[in-house]
């Protein structure tokens, strides 16, 4: 898991550098893919990077299996960097267990 989780970072911080490019140029982006994450059960999550105006850019996370992407979730600037911080918290042991399945046994 930590080392997907370190994936997601990678691609939020492609995302940072180009919202940071976008923005000082002024530049306008059709949807972009910055990269892929294998996720469980054959699941992938592609992180794509998409400008709504010259300086609002936005991160698509998108969930798909077998090439056909169906859920997104789309984050602005302020959001990617609490989504960062929590995969930083995870990474770093902050978070200890994201799978609360196993406090519910019977």
């Amino acid at each position: 898991m930590q080392d997907r989780v370190e994936s997601y970072i990678a691609l939020i911080d492609r995302y940072s550098d180009w919202e940071a490019k976008a923005t000082s140029r002024g530049d306008i982006l059709e949807q972009k893919e910055l990269g892929f994450v294998d996720g469980v059960a054959g699941v992938k999550l592609k992180f794509s990077f998409y400008s709504g105006s010259s300086t609002n850019h936005y991160l698509i996370i998108e969930e798909g299996l077998l090439g056909s992407y169906n859920f997104a979730m789309v984050f602005d600037k302020s959001n990617i960097q609490e989504l960062k911080t929590l995969f930083e918290d995870f990474v770093g042991g902050k978070i200890k267990d994201l799978i609360c399945s196993s406090s519910y046994l019977i």
